[in-house]
């Protein structure tokens, strides 16, 4: 009977205990997810925050690449260098150099522009266009004199990839102001392509 009594007496009080060892331990539980919860968005804000600075990094070197290299930059691109196919321009700078030097004129031939070798351009998006020329000339010095005028033109940057001479008329000394030489050279042209990115 005393047993039982106390028993009952102690139910209420062991029954709060119990709700408040299951409220402690739920709390607990709980308070374990949120930390856990925590941790992982605190991990990912490093790693975001890590990632920013990384990006921040390369943005600045990018930034200061870029003003390094933005003269030389500006003056391919005033040349004529950057950009793509410029026919009617190097046309012009082969007419100004023949006007220049007081030549008589020249045939031409342009190719299609085609890639450069990889062992050329090295990844720099070169172009390179094939320009055939026939240059009468009186003495073969006029040659030289053509070549340096062409590329003294403020056109593109051209290569001399060869030339050959033969005689159209009499040995020397020629006639006045008649041409007495013929200039085949080969010409190349070279161009470097601009990509642009594609807006989001």
């Amino acid at each position: 009977m005393k047993w039982a009594r106390l028993i009952a007496a102690l139910r209420l009080p062991l029954a709060a205990l119990g709700l408040s060892l299951v409220l402690a331990a739920l709390a607990v539980v709980w308070s374990l997810q949120r930390l856990s919860l925590a941790q992982r968005r605190d991990d990912a804000a490093q790693a975001q925050l890590a990632q920013s600075r990384d990006l921040l990094e390369r943005q600045a070197g990018a930034l200061k690449l870029a003003r390094d290299y933005l003269p030389i930059w500006q003056a391919w691109q005033a040349r004529g260098l950057m950009g793509g196919y410029g026919r009617l321009d190097w046309l012009q700078a082969a007419q100004n150099a023949d006007k220049a030097t007081g030549l008589y004129g020249f045939a031409y031939q342009v190719e299609p522009p085609r890639p450069a070798p990889d062992s050329l351009a090295d990844g720099l998006g070169l172009t390179l266009t094939v320009m055939k020329l026939k240059l009468p000339l009186l003495v073969e010095s006029d040659l030289d004199r053509f070549i340096s005028a062409l590329q003294a033109q403020p056109v593109g940057l051209v290569r001399v990839r060869g030339c050959s001479l033969t005689r159209t008329g009499p040995l020397p000394p020629p006639p006045l102001n008649r041409p007495g030489l013929m200039a085949d050279c080969e010409l190349v042209w070279y161009t470097i392509g601009v990509k642009t990115r594609p807006q989001p």
